[in-house]
């Protein structure tokens, strides 16, 4: 949560890294379900909160949609939720054993899976894109269906996804 002591807190470490890697090259950081309104914490990284997203590159005459991934195909329920826990002054108004409680539940929360009728959400997904290639990590899946690009999810794989040569290959990091 934006607003928590806590949370800013025990991420301490990792929010000096991506700041201390931010200025050295160009870093793009695409908000997702899990983190929003970061800006403030990122002074030299283009944070793209969900609501902006897709975010577009292009690369020798091809277009890239960049997006954490859980803006569209997703059931009303949760668009309404993350609206909700957007809002500044909701998260303002939160106390801090709101973060306690949703980092619990976050380390009990089971990603590392394969989504049945994957295929079929990447359909309804590519619906709303004009691009050559869509790239997003929310589902955790490392696959590549037609121009879309599900980024492995390290914790699960040991996975990363490499872009060169106008291609995204996915390799072990070791």
């Amino acid at each position: 949560l934006e607003q928590s002591t806590f949370l800013k807190n025990l991420f301490k470490k990792e929010v000096a890294l991506i700041n201390d890697i931010a200025k050295k090259i160009e870093v793009i950081y695409l908000e997702g379900n899990h983190d929003f309104n970061l800006a403030s914490l990122f002074p030299n990284v283009i944070v793209v909160p969900l609501q902006k997203q897709p975010f577009f590159l292009q690369n020798n005459n091809k277009v890239y949609a960049l997006s954490h991934g859980d803006k569209f195909a997703m059931p009303f329920s949760y668009k309404f939720f993350t609206f909700f826990i957007r809002n500044k002054l909701i998260l303002h108004l939160l106390p801090e054993i709101v973060a306690k409680y949703q980092l619990q539940k976050m380390k009990k929360k089971k990603i590392c899976k394969k989504i049945s009728h994957f295929q079929k959400k990447v359909l309804q997904i590519l619906a709303h894109y004009k691009s050559d290639f869509v790239i997003e990590g929310h589902y955790h899946q490392g696959k590549i269906i037609k121009n879309y690009i599900a980024l492995p999810s390290f914790a699960c794989s040991k996975e990363l996804a490499r872009f060169e040569k106008n291609k995204i290959t996915f390799f072990p990091f070791l």
